[in-house]
């Protein structure tokens, strides 16, 4: 009697076990039009202008597009739409730096006075280093003015000097740093031992084989060619200064579509570029960092990610092993948390419920009332050169932190205000020049200077 208890018992157990795994992994009945219905009220809210797609075992299962690839000309986005992907890039360059190594043009262990004898501390610097980030080297994107000379074009002799210039942030292989000057200076080691452009090699080796037809280093942007302009939005959409891409090259000059980069990532964790010895180099993680990717976690799953920024652009892959998922997000105008963007598609994916936004309700403020709030604040809780400026565009309050983006701020009641796309919401204390600001589930104190 006992044993056909314990037998019944582990039957009912087994059955939840498998009811649990079985609502723990992919459906292939997602919500399709209550995520597309997400997709409008962004859109229709001025939230995101851009493209997903979505690929489960080799097939894409999801894609959307909305909002303008030229605003002030109407010009709807589609599937086609190229977006800067910003330092999204970088994979792809890892990729073509790891495939050199196959071929017996480099070594992870050459060391960077190969090349450049001149960088501080180039005699310790493996090309590996450059790939993870353990390198120490300058970033040129911290120099204090970068946002005043990026959009003009600079010789390469230009950007090697600032590199050249830059004080060591720590000794080689000691921890990781992120710095945009290792992968300038990967995308010209590339060139000198291929003995062509970055294009060419990309190409050759990526794009051609895997026809990827609309993912390349950009130039100017050029509207005819389906590339789209960025954008920033206070009271409107408004275009963004475009960032020359001699600044950036293989460190974030590319563009590409979603579905071109779900492609690429199907094609590169599936072993179709690089062999799975290589590809496992790839993926040793120190401190979150691989060769030219992210390990994340996402709903306790391991995941591999590589984000980017450029302008008013963001891009970014997730790829989820364990259950052959692929998410690809591009933008080229986001008034909105792009992770919680990333968070509504995979929880979709998920069958997972997830909410549309409502966009309200807003407070009316005049241009006269925002003057008590501007200034420069600082916090005792931050770095000290952090510090946020606050200005106001006619009625439209504006923040931006010390050597980052302008963002414009909704008022949502008397004092208080939200920046949809970092998920910050702040109360000013007019009285006591004083700024209360939570963000990720964090408080600070600012003062005004």
């Amino acid at each position: 009697m006992k044993k056909g208890i314990i037998i019944i018992t582990i039957i009912i157990v087994a059955m939840l076990v498998g009811f649990y795994i079985y609502r723990s992994t992919l459906s292939p009945d997602f919500n399709k039009f209550q995520l597309d219905n997400y997709f409008s009220t962004l859109e229709d809210g001025n939230k995101f202008m851009g493209s997903v797609a979505v690929m489960k075992e080799g097939e894409i299962v999801y894609s959307k597009t909305v909002g303008f690839s030229d605003y002030e000309n109407k010009t709807k986005a589609d599937e086609n739409t190229k977006y800067r992907i910003g330092s999204t890039t970088k994979t792809f360059t890892a990729v073509l730096t790891l495939k050199a190594v196959e071929e017996g043009k480099l070594s992870l262990e050459d060391k960077l006075d190969k090349f450049y004898p001149r960088i501080k501390n180039a005699k310790d610097i493996k090309i590996e280093y450059l790939l993870n980030h353990r390198s120490g080297i300058y970033s040129v994107t911290s120099e204090p003015n970068f946002l005043d000379w990026r959009t003009e074009d600079k010789t390469r002799d230009e950007i090697l000097t600032i590199i050249r210039n830059g004080e060591s942030q720590f000794a080689p292989n000691s921890k990781a740093y992120y710095s945009n000057s290792n992968f300038i200076l990967l995308t010209r080691i590339l060139e000198k031992v291929y003995g062509k452009t970055f294009n060419e090699i990309l190409k050759e080796k990526i794009t051609e084989p895997l026809q990827l037809s609309n993912t390349y280093l950009d130039d100017t942007i050029d509207t005819s060619k389906k590339e789209s302009k960025s954008y920033k939005y206070i009271a409107d959409w408004s275009v963004e200064p475009e960032t020359s891409i001699s600044i950036p090259l293989g460190a974030g000059g590319m563009v590409s579509t979603t579905i071109d980069l779900v492609k690429f990532v199907k094609a590169l964790f599936g072993g179709e570029i690089l062999n799975q010895e290589t590809l496992k180099k790839m993926k040793n993680i120190q401190d979150t960092v691989g060769l030219g990717i992210f390990e994340i976690d996402v709903n306790g799953k391991i995941a591999y990610e590589h984000p980017g920024t450029i302008d008013g652009f963001r891009a970014n892959y997730i790829y989820i092993p364990e259950d052959d998922l692929i998410y690809t997000f591009a933008t080229n105008g986001l008034n909105f948390k792009d992770r919680d963007i990333q968070k509504t598609v995979l929880d979709a994916m998920y069958n997972k419920p997830f909410k549309i936004p409502e966009f309200g309700p807003t407070y009316d403020v005049t241009s006269e009332e925002l003057d008590q709030y501007l200034g420069l604040y600082s916090s005792p809780d931050v770095p000290k050169w952090l510090k946020i400026t606050i200005g106001k565009n006619g009625n439209i309050l504006t923040a931006q932190g010390t050597m980052q983006d302008l963002f414009p701020a909704t008022a949502i009641d008397k004092h208080t205000f939200r920046i949809g796309a970092i998920g910050a919401k702040f109360e000013f204390k007019p009285e006591e020049n004083k700024i209360i600001w939570e963000q990720n589930g964090k408080t600070s104190v600012w003062t005004k200077e």
